[in-house]
């Protein structure tokens, strides 16, 4: 099965469209049960992986999907520490000279909006691993993968997000990739007392963010 729909870069959760969203599914589903079909579709193409903070499972993951389907990589892992950043070289000045490398940018940032600015001038496909509070969008596709592979579906689930809400990009990926087009409902666990980040406040029943941890429910679709 073809992907119809193209992305020139991945950068949010919102960039992805229902019927998007199902084809990828499905392609993802034909790809693990029958691998070999995927084999070498990515030879010759180069993946620059820039990682600004520290990564195990991701870059690891983006490296070994890169390296099965054909392709090679390049990257490193400290961007901040041991790159041009270093000495002072800007993030647009360092992917425009990683396109000269490379097929696709992997980014990882500490900063939210790290992804799109490096997309705005770069002619490579960007994708965005992680922008510091901003979002996380391929594993919110690995979460939809795997909710749809496990129950059957994605429609109407209840999702508990728990830990670090105000910080957490990937609760906020999947939020506004899964629960947005569906009437799927959420439960988000505060587990401190931290000031709510906006998209989830439509979500408590009370403003007091002063009152002991508690778990709060409501409505994902309300939520921005």
């Amino acid at each position: 099965m073809a992907v119809g729909q193209r992305l020139k870069h991945v950068i949010e959760s919102q960039q992805f469209t229902r019927d998007l969203l199902e084809q990828i599914m499905t392609r993802a589903s034909e790809m693990e049960r029958e691998p070999h079909r995927a084999a070498g579709r990515l030879q010759g193409r180069v993946m620059a992986a820039l990682f600004y903070e520290p990564s195990t499972r991701t870059r690891l993951s983006f490296e070994a999907a890169m390296l099965r389907l054909g392709g090679s990589t390049m990257g490193t892992d400290n961007a901040r520490e041991f790159s041009s950043a270093a000495k002072g070289e800007t993030l647009e000045d360092t992917i425009r000279i990683v396109n000269g490398y490379a097929d696709v940018i992997v980014l990882r940032h500490d900063e939210e909006g790290a992804a799109r600015r490096a997309a705005a001038v770069s002619a490579a496909p960007v994708i965005n691993a992680g922008d510091g509070r901003g979002q996380h969008p391929t594993q919110a596709l690995l979460d939809i993968y795997t909710i749809r592979a496990e129950l059957g579906r994605v429609d109407g689930v209840e999702i508990a997000m728990v830990g670090d809400l105000a910080n957490g990009r990937t609760v906020r990926s999947l939020k506004r990739s899964t629960l947005k087009p569906t009437p799927a409902r959420c439960s988000a666990h505060i587990q401190r007392c931290i000031p709510l980040p906006r998209w989830l406040q439509p979500l408590t029943d009370s403003p007091d963010t002063s009152a002991p941890a508690r778990c709060v429910q409501g409505s994902c679709d309300s939520a921005r």
